[in-house]
């Protein structure tokens, strides 16, 4: 597909493949700042998911320009918008690395969405799941949900299944691609990253699998997690368990309005306290309310 540009307010040029989302994207970025959430000046983030890296862009805008970002998108298309949006914004503060993280390195065939990139995903396999899962929660929350498919509520309720059945399925047209994967430990020690900020993870069902590529010594770096959370297989309370684990915490999650009733979670925990918290200037208002 061929590289496009578009201009988002307070960034400016955003090159990517589907312009008429981007703005979206950037709203979804926006909500990842909250329950206490927050970076600061010098901080160091790992974006997993990067996509388009218009959070890693936020990041960077929010810390005057003073951030590290390492972002990691496995998609060669979709790679390439990132890798320029590098360039032209980040200069030598964010580092675009062309792989997927994952429990274990290898390849992997990814389904890659050119209508929907932003929810091309590994797991291959579940595609008729997820499909239903977004037709539901249209139908569930038509109020809320994206303009582009609102008007289905006013159509005639006998002939809401058949238009949405093609607009998803127009939606999820896939081509197979082969990507590459590591471990989040492996590029920590190739980086020589010391202390990650905020770890924020959207990776469309591979969260707990970014996260069991961790080594128990890496652990510690880790000060604040956000993240995208598909609920199968009890994985919400299990990755609930594994940030306990590893002393972050509490977990806050949160339903965005369009995606009530699916299995679609944001999360949120931060490190209460830090063995070396007193190294790091961080805003006051930077806490997680318990609960």
């Amino acid at each position: 597909m061929t590289l496009k540009e578009t201009q988002l307010p307070g960034i400016g040029t955003i090159t990517c493949l589907r312009p008429d989302q981007v703005a979206e994207l950037h709203e979804q970025v926006e909500h990842y700042f909250q329950h206490g959430i927050d970076v600061w000046p010098g901080c160091t983030v790992v974006d997993v998911g990067a996509n388009l890296g218009l959070f890693s862009l936020t990041v960077l805008q929010r810390c005057h320009g003073d951030a590290t970002s390492y972002m990691f998108e496995p998609v060669p298309s979709i790679f390439a918008a990132l890798e320029q949006n590098a360039r032209r914004h980040g200069r030598t503060r964010l580092h675009p690395v062309c792989c997927g993280l994952s429990s274990r390195a290898g390849n992997v065939q990814f389904a890659y969405r050119p209508n929907m990139p932003s929810l091309s995903t590994a797991y291959v396999d579940d595609e008729a799941e997820l499909e239903e899962q977004v037709k539901q929660a249209i139908l569930r929350n038509l109020g809320v949900t994206h303009w582009r498919v609102r008007w289905i509520g006013w159509v005639p309720a006998f002939l809401r299944r058949r238009i949405l059945d093609r607009a998803v399925a127009q939606m999820f047209a896939t081509e197979l691609v082969e990507c590459r994967l590591r471990t989040l430990s492996e590029v920590i020690a190739e980086f020589g990253i010391e202390r990650i900020d905020l770890l924020k993870i959207d990776a469309e069902k591979s969260e707990l699998d970014v996260l069991e590529g961790i080594a128990d010594a890496d652990w510690p770096k880790i000060q604040q997690v956000v993240m995208e959370v598909h609920d199968i297989d009890g994985r919400l309370v299990r990755i609930r368990k594994l940030l306990g684990a590893h002393g972050i915490g509490p977990v806050v999650t949160a339903q965005e309005p369009a995606l009530r009733g699916s299995n679609v979670h944001d999360l949120f925990a931060r490190r209460v306290t830090a063995p070396d918290q007193a190294s790091v200037t961080a805003p006051p208002s930077v806490q997680l309310p318990a609960g």
